[in-house]
């Protein structure tokens, strides 16, 4: 079994996060939804967002707590897109987020 230094693998996971956080449509993309940019409120970037939640869970890292909120922020400017079974998976960590954070914002007191 190979073992990772702590050290080493949370270098690892903020490096990921980092360019998470900065993924843009640099490539031309053929999927309609848009895969690659974290711009996008669908199911690629539903899974993003609750690994990262996940993270904040595990860590208590206020950084990731902030990325994800001000993520929502920005989105909810413009309204909750039409559900589907893609757009409904940002949801997933929103709904987390509005539990977490419905006394503290009262803009997720009644999502």
């Amino acid at each position: 079994m190979v073992t990772v230094a702590r050290a080493v693998l949370e270098g690892h996971i903020s490096r990921l996060i980092q360019r998470m956080k900065e993924m843009k449509g640099s490539i031309q993309e053929t999927a309609p939804i848009g895969i690659i940019s974290m711009d996008n409120w669908e199911w690629p970037q539903g899974v993003a967002l609750f690994a990262l939640y996940s993270y904040y869970r595990e860590t208590g890292d206020e950084g990731i707590m902030e990325n994800l909120t001000r993520w929502f922020d920005s989105k909810l400017d413009g309204g909750i897109p039409a559900k589907n079974v893609n757009t409904m998976c940002p949801m997933l960590t929103l709904s987390y987020l509005a539990k977490r954070a419905s006394e503290q914002n009262e803009r997720y007191k009644y999502l």
